[in-house]
């Protein structure tokens, strides 16, 4: 692992002084002040490793290829044991992958937001067509995110985000202009609201927005597969209410019964 750390530690610096886009600086400027991230931020550039792996990088003619193409397969067969690695959504991987990165987080902070919006959207669609139900268009969305971000990008993908976003089109879709309650808070005030299920659809996406936004277009979060896991989240919902519209307006109305008498 040394070796080949060592072989292309060296070229990746020269590779992030010849790219011109913001995020090589920050990498690059990282990489002056924090030597000891040399490795992390090598392995985690997946544009660099892209690079390195087609032999753009350290190339065939090079008189350290062999030695590094040998030290390079021991460490694949490394990272092919890391759990996150194994399990992660990534180009080339196993088609259950797209299942088993939703269940992956980068952070703590990832993983409590994500489960905090889940909390909030996923009592209403489950009210509406049931657990099952539920939860194959809560994967098939995740799934869906996981395909777009390879398909767009190239790169790796964890998170329950794609899937998160999927329940909140299927409660935009499910109860439409219908009033459900939701949680808010403003500094040290909160309360909760009923307001209309389709207006939390757009109130999600301009926070989407904003974020991308914030970050100067930057961001590691993959919007795009956001919005692959919405678009599907909604079909899917729309697909339901098509094959059974009867039973589900049933178990909306048996949700919202006990607010009435209220």
């Amino acid at each position: 692992l040394a070796t080949a750390a060592l072989a292309a530690s060296p070229r990746y610096r020269a590779w992030l002084q010849a790219q011109s886009d913001s995020e090589a600086r920050r990498r690059l400027a990282l990489l002056d002040q924090r030597p000891a991230l040399s490795l992390q931020l090598l392995q985690s550039d997946e544009r660099f490793q892209e690079a390195l792996k087609a032999g753009r990088i350290i190339t065939s003619s090079d008189p350290q290829y062999a030695r590094w193409r040998a030290d390079r397969a021991q460490v694949e067969a490394i990272l092919a044991r890391v759990f996150t690695t194994r399990y992660a959504a990534q180009p080339g991987g196993a088609w259950w992958q797209l299942v088993t990165h939703q269940f992956l987080h980068g952070d703590l902070g990832h993983l409590i937001g994500n489960m905090i919006v889940l909390l909030v959207a996923g009592p209403f669609v489950e009210a509406a067509v049931g657990r099952w139900r539920f939860l194959l268009g809560y994967l098939l969305s995740g799934a869906a995110a996981g395909a777009a971000q390879m398909a767009l990008t190239g790169g790796t993908l964890i998170g329950a985000s794609g899937a998160i976003a999927g329940a909140m089109a299927m409660v935009a879709v499910l109860y439409g202009t219908r009033k459900v309650r939701v949680f808010y808070w403003v500094l040290v005030y909160f309360d909760t609201a009923r307001i209309p299920a389709l207006a939390l659809l757009p109130v999600w996406v301009a926070n989407e927005v904003f974020q991308w936004v914030a970050s100067g277009g930057q961001s590691r979060v993959a919007y795009f597969a956001h919005l692959a896991g919405l678009g599907v989240g909604a079909l899917y919902a729309w697909l339901l209410r098509l094959m059974h519209a009867q039973r589900i307006e049933r178990q909306v109305d048996a949700e919202f019964e006990g607010e009435r008498k209220a």
